[in-house]
């Protein structure tokens, strides 16, 4: 597929960080609100829980 010929290039995204025992409405929130936007939803997982490093 050629960049021509690749649909619409979503203007928002909605963006979750994940870690380790985190409570399951935090992503499930950001499903949530990925839909009523009509946005992609991406999610980051940190082993450690530490997204600085």
């Amino acid at each position: 597929m050629s960049d021509s010929e690749a649909g619409p290039v979503p203007q928002h995204a909605v963006i979750v960080g994940v870690i380790p025992d985190q409570p399951p409405r935090v992503l499930k929130e950001a499903a949530r609100y990925a839909q009523l936007l009509g946005a992609p939803l991406t999610w980051i997982v940190s082993p450690s829980g530490d997204f600085a490093g």
